[in-house]
Parts: structure tokens; C-alpha cells; sequence
């Protein structure tokens, strides 16, 4: 009993320990049953690889045994997809192992396979004979139509006699046409427009910025090179190809002219600053502290490179220093003698001094520096009104917003009561 148990579990285990070449040949078998040459093919190569030699009944699966003919089913494969020169190469493996002989299974079909070689051999011997009866038959046709032929030859010579003389009269005609003089095809209207803004710079002041005027040269050259190719243009299609790059060169040529107006607006603004500082710093001692600070931020931003500079902190700039105003000497006058009438206490008359004083000296620092002195004088007067003090401080903090400095204010005679209360200020 115990030995029947043993056998049945080694049978059992024994069923999946298959080797590598025993695997691959059963599911070649496999491949072949269902007609896919090819991968049985790599299968059986691969199998042959680890164990050549064919056997019988030396692959065991449980019960059963298979007989091991890769070279057989290799040779049959090839013959599947015609490849006969594989196919001869395994029948001779199997000839000279002739294991195959005694098997009763593959013997016969082995056989028969040898036979269609055997054939096929045969045929190929009589090849050569059958040629040269072919040939001979076709020499003795050849002969006989000779006649025939040479009449054809004939008809075929002046049909080509004929298409040679149509040939030659059409080559003439074209000669001809290409001899007359072509009427140039008239440019583009994007190419007056490109030669419009080049006519526009080369007028204007761009020579005096080099790298400018190098760029405009460039894409004058440029431009001369594709008139050039539209003259030499024969399809539409080179046309097309032409005018896509004109329109290409034409807004290079605009942006170079837009970049040229603001460099143009830029360096107009910057001699105009110039000029403008140049007039402020002559009258220096009757411009404000403020307003020479705002001269010195101006001079500093126009001393920079061209290329540099912005055109609106430019023009901010400028903007900022044309609305300084230079105090004449009149103006400071002119106030003076209005206080003078309210330090004398004639207020009418100085209200209608300062009615009739111009608006630009109105604008004036001490303007409002004077409503101080009135205001600070009638707080005085009038036994302290403080609606007086609170006007007078207003108009000194005007005075200092338009720029009053300290040392102005030393030009006043002023009473000790009165310097006291602004220095409270």
C-alpha cells in the first residue's frame, strides 16, 4: 500500500516539472496544430538550441510520454511558409540522426517529404533541356516573322519621324514666345507702402542716431533683395512666398520709424530742459528751495543716455520745471508798499493795491505772506481777535507750501510782536 502511494504523489509532482526545452517544444506542437508557423518556429529553434538530439518517448507529462522530433516539425514548418532552403537543411538532420525511420507515427509523412525533394530535384535536371527547346522554337518563330516585323519597324519609324517634326515646330513656337520681351508684373501694394516709409526716414533726422540709421540700411538691403526676387518670380506660389515676407519687413520698417519718433520726441524734450535749467539756474537766488530741488531731479534724469531715457518721466519732468515762476524784483516790491498800508493802518487803501496787483504776483509766496503780516497786525489792533490769528496762521502755511523761506522773511520790518507770533507758527 505504502508503495502505491509513493508512485501515485511522484506521478502527481512529476506533472509540471517539465525543463525548458520540453516547455517550449510541447507549446511549439501547439502552435503548429493551430497553424502559427512562425512562433512554432522560435519555439522549436529555441528548443533545439538546449537539446539537438532528437529522442523518443523522452518527455514525460503524470502517465504519459511524448516522442521529441524538433527537426521534423521544424522541416514542415519551413515547407508551411515556403521556405525551402530551411526545409532541406532539417531533412538532412534527419536523414543522417534516422531516428525517424523506425518511428510508425512520422515515418510515412517523413517519407513522402523526401519524395517531393527527389521531384523537385528531377524537375530541376530536366529545366535546362526544356530551355533550349524553347529556344530553338523561338528562333525558328523569329525567322519567320522577320518580314512581318521588319514592315512594322517601318510604320513605327515615321509615326516617331512624324512626333520629332510636331516636337521641333512646338520647340521653335516656345523659342519664339521666350525671344519677345515679358511684361514685368507691377510690385505690390505693401511694397510702395514699405518704399513710402523708407522715403519717410531716409527725410528725416534718423543720421544722426548711428545705430539707427545701420538698422534702416539693413532692412533697405533687404528690401532691394526681394524686389529682385519678385522680378526673377515665374509661379504664384513664389509670389505668395514673397509678399508674406514684404509684410514681414514692412512692420519691422514701422516699428524702426515708431522707435525713431519717440528717440526724435525724447532728445526735442531733453534740449528743451536744458534750456530750461539753463534759464532757472540763472535766476537761481528768486526761485524757491522746492523749486531747486525739482531743477536738480530734472537735471539729473536729462543726463542720461538717449537710449535710456523714458518718454513720460521725461516729459513729467519737464512739466514740473516749466511751472516754476521766477520772482521779480517789481512783484516783491509791489507787496511790500500793500503792507506798508496796513502797517500804517489804511486798510482800504491796501485792499485796492491788492485788487489791482496782476494774477501771476498773486501767485507769489509772499502774497499770502503778506495776508499773514495784515492778519497778525489786525490780531494786534483789535484787541487779539483769535479768528485774526487762525487767518494768519492759513496764509503762513500757504506762504511756506509755495516755497517762503526763512531768510524772506527777514526782508519784512517786522515788530517784535509780530516775528514772535510767526516764529509760534
Amino acid at each position: 500500500m505504502k508503495k502505491f502511494w509513493i508512485i501515485f504523489f511522484s506521478l502527481i509532482f512529476s506533472l509540471n516539472l517539465f525543463s525548458a526545452w520540453e516547455k517550449d517544444y510541447l507549446l511549439a506542437l501547439k502552435k503548429y496544430e493551430k497553424k502559427d508557423f512562425f512562433e512554432a518556429i522560435k519555439l522549436l529553434e529555441k528548443a533545439v538550441r538546449d537539446n539537438p538530439n532528437s529522442c523518443e518517448k523522452c518527455i514525460r507529462e503524470g502517465m504519459f510520454f511524448y516522442d521529441y522530433f524538433p527537426h521534423f516539425y521544424l522541416a514542415k514548418s519551413y515547407l508551411s511558409i515556403n521556405d525551402n532552403e530551411n526545409f532541406k537543411k532539417e531533412m538532412e538532420i534527419l536523414k543522417r540522426e534516422g531516428k525517424i525511420i523506425s518511428n510508425s507515427k512520422l515515418s510515412k509523412e517523413y517519407h513522402f517529404l523526401l519524395q517531393s525533394i527527389k521531384e523537385e530535384e528531377k524537375i530541376a535536371e530536366k529545366e535546362p533541356e526544356k530551355k533550349e527547346e524553347i529556344k530553338t522554337e523561338k528562333i525558328e518563330e523569329k525567322k519567320e516573322k522577320e518580314p512581318e516585323k521588319i514592315a512594322e519597324k517601318k510604320e513605327e519609324q515615321k509615326v516617331v519621324e512624324k512626333t520629332i517634326e510636331k516636337k521641333e515646330k512646338l520647340f521653335e513656337k516656345e523659342k519664339e514666345e521666350k525671344t519677345q520681351p515679358l511684361k514685368p508684373l507691377p510690385f505690390p501694394k505693401v511694397f510702395q507702402e514699405i518704399a513710402e516709409i523708407e522715403e519717410s526716414l531716409e527725410n528725416s533726422s534718423i543720421k544722426n542716431y548711428p545705430r539707427m540709421e545701420k538698422r534702416k540700411m539693413e532692412l533697405s538691403g533687404e528690401f532691394i533683395f526681394l524686389k529682385k526676387n519678385w522680378k526673377e518670380a515665374k509661379t504664384e506660389k513664389e509670389r505668395n512666398i514673397i509678399r508674406g515676407k514684404a509684410e514681414n519687413l514692412k512692420g519691422r520698417f514701422l516699428e524702426l520709424q515708431r522707435r525713431f519718433f519717440v528717440l526724435d520726441k525724447i532728445v526735442s524734450l531733453k534740449e528743451k530742459i536744458a534750456e530750461r535749467i539753463d534759464h532757472l539756474e540763472k535766476n537761481k537766488e528768486k526761485i524757491s528751495k522746492e523749486d531747486l530741488k525739482k531743477v536738480e531731479k530734472a537735471r539729473e534724469i536729462s543726463l542720461k543716455e538717449v537710449e535710456e531715457l523714458d518718454e513720460n518721466e521725461l516729459e513729467s519732468s519737464y512739466n514740473n520745471i516749466s511751472d516754476i515762476k521766477i520772482i521779480e524784483k517789481k512783484e516783491y516790491e509791489n507787496l511790500k508798499k500793500a503792507y506798508y498800508f496796513y502797517f500804517e493802518g489804511k486798510f482800504k487803501e491796501a485792499e485796492n493795491f491788492i485788487k489791482s496787483m496782476p494774477p501771476n504776483e498773486k501767485e507769489s509766496p509772499y502774497y499770502d505772506f503778506l495776508f499773514t503780516l495784515i492778519n497778525l497786525t489786525r490780531y494786534y489792533l483789535e484787541k487779539e481777535n483769535n479768528s485774526f490769528l487762525q487767518e494768519a496762521k492759513k496764509s503762513y502755511y500757504k506762504a511756506k507750501e509755495k516755497g517762503l523761506q526763512n531768510e524772506d522773511i527777514k526782508n519784512f520790518p517786522l515788530s517784535p510782536k509780530i516775528f514772535e507770533a510767526i516764529k509760534n507758527f
